[in-house]
């Protein structure tokens, strides 16, 4: 541990780092919270995890679990270089907790490769989707599996449209027994037909997603040419299934969308 110029206090070599069981905890750094809007409209502040005073530089694996009192991990100002090599986060049993990365987060994820989130009863967002600039550079370019596992209430989509582009190793997407009614959701103001394309996702399973109504709400089509796996169980408001084309090596999912 050392301490910077600017008071921050450094973890140069921490590199794994586990979070469990601390139902009071709501800051990293004793002695110092951050408390920040979640929403501009809120006139509740919430404390957040991970403020500007403390750097992890060097951090590869996170894991929280059973944190009750954090809303908020990552505030959006931080160290710069913080977090920036982290791989592997798993988030589980954080019951207030509002989302996982907030869109300032976005271009610090370029080395995240595998995220699951479990039990978290109040999320509303994976990645954040506020103020994202469709033109912004490669975020989760790195992410290979995605697992999400009872989020029953307000999470309504897992992607943004512009952030799918992104996701070009991506290999495993399970999502169980979540509210989501939709997979990919539409960018702000962007009404066109979409292509959605998946280079490398071999396995899609979605199981008792009971909201969910499309896998994108507008016209679009996707590509999955690697996907050997399409399991969908007890959504009961949309029909998925994988076609392969003639002359073709790319699974297109199609959908037929029942009442």
């Amino acid at each position: 541990m050392a301490l910077g110029l600017t008071g921050t206090i450094i973890f140069p070599k921490l590199v794994h780092l586990s979070l469990e069981s601390l139902p009071s905890l709501t800051s990293f750094y004793h002695g110092y919270h951050v408390l920040e809007r979640f929403d501009p409209t809120d006139d509740i502040p919430v404390a957040v995890l991970f403020n500007e005073k403390a750097a992890l530089p060097s951090l590869e694996l996170l894991n929280i679990s059973g944190l009750d009192n954090v809303k908020k991990i990552w505030y959006n100002l931080l160290p710069q270089d913080s977090f920036t090599k982290l791989k592997d986060i798993k988030v589980a049993s954080c019951g207030q907790l509002l989302n996982i990365f907030p869109s300032s987060m976005l271009k610090r994820l370029q080395s995240l490769r595998f995220l699951k989130a479990v039990n978290c009863s109040s999320l509303e967002e994976v990645f954040g989707m506020e103020r994202i600039n469709v033109m912004e550079a490669v975020a989760v370019s790195q992410l290979g599996k995605l697992i999400l596992q009872y989020l029953p209430r307000s999470l309504k989509s897992l992607f943004l449209a512009s952030l799918v582009r992104d996701l070009v190793q991506l290999q495993e997407l399970h999502v169980w027994s979540c509210g989501i009614e939709v997979i990919v959701a539409k960018d702000h103001g962007v009404e066109t037909a979409a292509k959605f394309v998946f280079p490398k996702v071999t396995s899609l399973r979605l199981f008792h997603l009971h909201q969910l109504r499309s896998f994108y709400p507008g016209a679009h089509t996707s590509q999955w040419p690697l996907l050997k796996e399409l399991m969908v169980r007890e959504c009961p408001k949309v029909n998925l299934f994988a076609l392969k084309p003639r002359h073709s090596n790319k699974y297109i999912i199609q959908e037929i969308l029942t009442c």
